[in-house]
């Protein structure tokens, strides 16, 4: 093989690698949003990393092949696996500085959850190797409860203020409902768990949901819906003796 060829072969295995997994995703400012919804880049971003899991019997010799040095790999994972974790990390990065930058306070919190909690539940929907490993998943739960303690410590009558100024059927029962449908910091705080895979169990069917709850019911008090349904949403307890009954 020439050396021109060599040099083409390790341009296009370079761009391949750099094309599925970047660091580069969120540009420093985005328009100002009230959705409380995931960005479109962060779907983009889990819909690309889905296909590269899916292909990786042929990504993985390309990445030992054309390895990225800002990736570090450990024994533990698969290699795909820290570059699934590497993207995910460099994506959560740049968006809460561009939310920080970009978003109001009080709505940069909640976005935050909204784009990491979708995280969580596609890593899941794809089989993500990462959705097995306890302290990748403790982690992404963790910065998810911090955004929600955002608003959990907030001054409530600051906090009925601002959904009031975008909603005037907002009262601060329903605010303090809204508050009561989400905090996981029982879970996270422990150090052991029942049955091996009880965390991951928890997270999916407890976790995830619950937030996704949250969010909605955010979405409703700040966009002036004051619809009083709330979608059911099983304890952990249920979510434990449902899987050893399925079991």
């Amino acid at each position: 093989m020439t050396i021109e060829m060599i040099d083409l072969t390790k341009k296009l295995g370079e761009a391949t690698r750099d094309y599925y997994f970047r660091d580069d995703d969120f540009p420093p400012e985005i328009e100002n949003s009230h959705s409380c919804e995931p960005h479109p880049i962060t779907i983009q971003v889990l819909n690309r990393l889905d296909i590269a899991f899916k292909d990786r019997d042929i990504i993985e010799p390309l990445l030992k092949t054309y390895p990225n040095s800002k990736v570090q790999v450990r024994e533990e994972w698969s290699l795909i696996s820290h570059y699934i974790d590497w993207n995910i990390n460099k994506l959560e990065a740049s968006l809460e500085s561009t939310l920080k930058k970009t978003y109001i306070y009080e709505l940069q919190g909640v976005s935050i959850m909204a784009n990491v909690n979708y995280i969580l539940k596609k890593a899941y929907e794809f089989g993500f190797e990462l959705t097995k490993k306890d302290g990748w998943l403790k982690e992404q739960a963790s910065k998810i409860q911090q955004c929600f303690e955002q608003y959990y410590r907030e001054n409530p009558t600051e906090l009925l203020a601002f959904f009031k100024q975008h909603n005037e059927k907002v009262t601060e029962h329903s605010m303090r409902e809204m508050l009561r449908l989400f905090n996981f910091n029982h879970l996270l705080e422990k150090q052991s768990y029942s049955y091996q895979g009880e965390l991951i169990l928890l997270v999916n069917k407890g976790f995830v949901p619950s937030c996704e709850n949250f969010l909605h019911r955010f979405r409703t008090l700040l966009n002036g819906n004051e619809d009083t349904h709330h979608t059911y949403i099983p304890t952990i307890e249920d979510e434990i003796e449902d899987d050893v009954a399925w079991r």
